[in-house]
């Protein structure tokens, strides 16, 4: 059974465009997700700046023990309405009805919370299988409530868009050049992207929203030295979880690297269904700056695994690069966020 601690909802108001690495592509390209990982990296930044690095250092000790408090990685909002990663689940679909369906549900990436909600409870979706609800190029499923609640006129609106933008670097004697392309993303007005944050530590809370302060003039991902990834964000809203507590199975809205032990007791047997994507990538620490860290595995988001009855799972993996041992170690945050679902029929 999933324990229900205290959920916080966090909007982020893009001020500017964003650069999200996506793995084994270059600066070129760019994702809509900011993933769990790099997110937590932002945030322990932020601590580090804005509360001291023994903040840092107390809040990584107490992660190595129960973690104080979990996010998800930051997905799109329009408006009111929620974006979640499409799980990997099979649909509670009628063969008829999704043979009919004039969409390539292999698309979509993203539903909202009101095609979520049935899906957790293998409710039927036959009704909301229609052309009108899906948008973003067939990558967006909405209900017709919802599509019509969007801040977007227009029989197709925009969500956000991606672009190429050339740009020029200049090397430090100022002697030579090279242009290249960087990829960015850019909300609509009145989309965004938000987390939720479940708090154990009500303490925590405050350190999050203290490292959110330094990070919406920072910024979030990469080309921030050109401006990328700044925001605004209001004060948290109490989040009333909708999923079911007590399936024998959850799907993660993180990405999750499972412990030894979790591995063993089986949380990928059974009708568990996920992806794994590796990750590398460069420290972002003055100390260790230009090293690259250890590249590390993890379960993505929307993916379906077994419980165990535990109450927290995944934990920080140790990426601290080989070079230089003596400086502080380097973690990668790998714990889920794991919502419940009764399972019907099935799983992919």
């Amino acid at each position: 059974m999933l324990t229900m601690a205290e959920i916080w909802l966090y909007k982020l108001k893009p001020r500017s465009a964003f650069h999200f690495g996506e793995a084994s592509l270059g600066i070129e390209a760019t994702d809509e997700v900011f993933h769990s990982d790099s997110f937590f990296g932002a945030l322990a930044i932020g601590v580090r700046m804005w509360e001291g690095e023994n903040a840092l250092v107390e809040l990584l000790s107490q992660f190595q023990e129960q973690p104080p408090f979990r996010i998800t990685s930051l997905f799109p909002y329009a408006g009111e309405v929620l974006l979640f990663p499409n799980p990997m689940v099979n649909l509670p679909l009628e063969r008829e009805t999704e043979e009919k369906g004039s969409v390539r549900l292999k698309d979509v990436r993203f539903i909202s919370q009101g095609i979520l909600e049935p899906i957790l409870r293998s409710e039927p979706l036959d009704g909301h299988l229609v052309r009108d609800n899906f948008c973003q190029g067939g990558r967006v499923w909405l209900t017709q409530q919802e599509r019509t609640a969007l801040p977007l006129a227009g029989d197709e609106p925009i969500l956000w868009r991606r672009h190429t933008v050339p740009k020029v670097a200049v090397d430090r004697l100022g002697v030579a050049s090279h242009s290249y392309y960087a990829a960015q993303v850019g909300f609509s007005p009145g989309c965004g992207l938000y987390f939720l944050l479940e708090v154990e530590d009500p303490a925590s809370k405050r350190l999050v929203e203290s490292a959110l302060h330094y990070l919406s003039e920072a910024g979030l991902g990469g080309e921030r030295s050109a401006g990328y990834g700044q925001f605004s964000f209001e004060s948290a809203s109490p989040f009333a979880p909708f999923w079911p507590t007590d399936g024998d199975s959850f799907i993660t809205l993180s990405l999750y690297h499972p412990s030894l032990q979790e591995l063993e007791a089986g949380v990928l047997d059974g009708h568990a269904a996920y992806e794994l994507t590796q990750w590398g990538g460069w420290v972002n620490s003055p100390e260790r700056a230009g090293q690259r860290r250890k590249s590390a595995s993890f379960i993505g988001e929307g993916s379906v695994l077994c419980s165990l009855g535990k109450p927290s799972y995944g934990e920080l993996v140790d990426v601290t690069p080989e070079l230089e041992p003596q400086k502080h170690p380097v973690y990668r945050y790998g714990f889920a966020f794991p919502i419940g679902v009764q399972r019907g029929g099935g799983f992919r």
